[in-house]
């Protein structure tokens, strides 16, 4: 009796170890003096802008950062106009969430808890979940079913924000995709301080080098063996007509 009470003590104290440690890896996203560099495509001009932290407000009980933009520079009438400014945007982070408040908008945006086969607003489902490192640091990485203007699937990536759709995924419109905040918004870098700590480039590469699967692999021959989804991540219920589908991870051609 003592050995089995000893052994369950011994397990109690392994699970909240593991508990903490696991609080303790998490890497946080928001911090003062983080700064996003981002593009937008439908835009004329060079169609970039950045987002930077600077300082924090308590509302409603809760750290909140202050997030401000500067906007990307257009030519109209000869003149030039600077668009996109704006804030301060609320940003907080909490178990994994980041919530957004800008006026009367409060919700939640970017969910580092979702698992492999969850959906986010919209029916984009999650593919994977990935370690992915950029100089040197490893990154986790949620991948979803769904492609942007460069052909490069979304990811949500812990402690940096959303590949595209703004680094809050600020800027997703899961009833319209609207052009230029939906598939062409692209994040390019982010920096804390002078110092860069993540660079898109470096990260395809990355993604590429450790055999990350992308959805725009050649597609692989249909077997009924697992479930499929359609391109919208609609679980199928029956076998597909003919057509491109998604399928543990990657295209499959039904033919």
């Amino acid at each position: 009796m003592k050995d089995v009470m000893k052994i369950l003590f011994l397990w109690g104290m392994l699970c909240v170890s593991l508990a903490v440690n696991a609080q303790q890896n998490y890497r946080p996203m928001l911090k003062d003096g983080r700064q996003w560099n981002l593009v937008d495509v439908y835009q004329d001009g060079n169609g970039e802008f950045s987002y930077i932290i600077n300082g924090t407000q308590t509302v409603d009980g809760k750290e909140c950062f202050l997030t401000y933009a500067s906007g990307y520079e257009i030519q109209e009438h000869g003149c030039t106009i600077s668009k996109g400014s704006g804030g301060p945007y609320y940003l907080s982070e909490k178990d994994g969430k980041i919530n957004y408040m800008f006026g009367e908008i409060s919700r939640d945006v970017i969910d580092l808890t979702l698992d492999i086969g969850t959906s986010v607003p919209g029916k984009v489902m999650v593919l994977s979940i990935d370690i992915i490192p950029v100089f040197g640091i490893p990154y986790r990485c949620i991948k979803f079913g769904i492609w942007n203007y460069w052909g490069e699937p979304l990811y949500w990536i812990e402690g940096i924000g959303s590949t595209w759709n703004g680094p809050f995924g600020d800027r997703f419109d899961s009833g319209h995709g609207l052009p230029g905040s939906y598939y062409g918004t692209r994040l390019l870098s982010v920096y804390d301080g002078d110092k860069c700590i993540f660079d898109i480039d470096e990260f395809n590469k990355s993604r590429l080098a450790t055999r990350v699967k992308e959805c725009n692999d050649d597609p692989q021959p249909y077997e009924l063996s697992s479930a499929i989804f359609d391109l919208q991540g609609r679980r199928l219920s029956q076998k597909p007509a003919k057509g491109i589908y998604i399928q543990d991870g990657k295209k499959v051609v039904v033919k």
